[in-house]
C-alpha cells in the first residue's frame, strides 16, 4: 500500500500505521462475540422496558377493577332505587315508616346474578318544600341510595323524587 510516496506494510486482517514518518505494523483482530459492558448494558435496557411494561399493566387491571366495582355498585343502586319506588307507590304510608329496612341480601339481587358481597346499601328518605313556602309538601320525598364499598372508602349515590299516587 503507498501512501504520499511511503511505502505502508500491511498483512491480510492487519492495517498500516504511519507515526512520525515509521512505519509500522500493528495487528487488529476482528472483535467476535460482545463484551461484558454491552452485556450488562443490554440486560438494563431489557429490564427498564420490561419494568416500564408491567407498571402500566397493572395501572391497566386497578382501572379495569375500579370500573367493574363501580359498574356493579351502580346496578345495585338503581335497582335498590327501583325497589324503593315500587314500595312507595304500593304503600305509601308503610314505606315512609319503614324505608331504612332495605336489605341488600335480598333476593331480587339473587334473580340478576349480581354479587352483593363487599356492598353496602344505605337509603335516606327527606322531605321536601316544593313551592318554597317553609313548608314540606305531605306527598312529596326525596329518596338517596348509596352504595358503598373498600371499606366505605367509594360509593355510588343516586338521588330521586318520588311522589305519592
Amino acid at each position: 500500500m503507498e501512501e504520499n510516496g511511503e511505502l505502508l506494510l500491511a498483512l491480510p486482517g492487519e492495517s498500516g500505521l504511519r507515526v512520525n514518518g515509521v512505519i509500522s505494523v500493528i495487528a487488529m483482530k476482528k472483535q467476535e462475540g460482545l463484551t461484558f459492558v454491552e452485556i450488562i448494558m443490554t440486560i438494563v435496557i431489557i429490564s427498564g422496558v420490561v419494568l416500564f411494561i408491567l407498571y402500566f399493566y397493572g395501572q391497566y387491571t386497578r382501572s379495569v377493577h375500579h370500573t367493574e366495582k363501580t359498574s356493579q355498585a351502580l346496578k345495585i343502586a338503581e335497582i335498590t332505587m327501583e325497589e324503593m319506588k315500587g314500595q312507595a307507590y304500593t304503600d305509601w304510608d308503610d314505606f315512609i315508616n319503614d324505608y331504612d329496612s332495605f336489605d341488600i341480601n335480598s333476593s331480587i339481587f339473587d334473580s340478576l346474578e349480581l354479587v352483593t358481597e363487599g356492598y353496602s346499601v344505605e337509603v335516606e328518605l327527606s322531605q321536601m318544600d316544593l313551592d318554597g313556602d317553609g313548608v314540606y309538601d305531605p306527598d312529596v320525598r326525596k329518596i338517596g341510595v348509596t352504595v358503598s364499598w373498600d371499606n366505605e372508602e367509594r360509593d355510588v349515590e343516586l338521588e330521586s323524587i318520588i311522589f305519592r299516587r
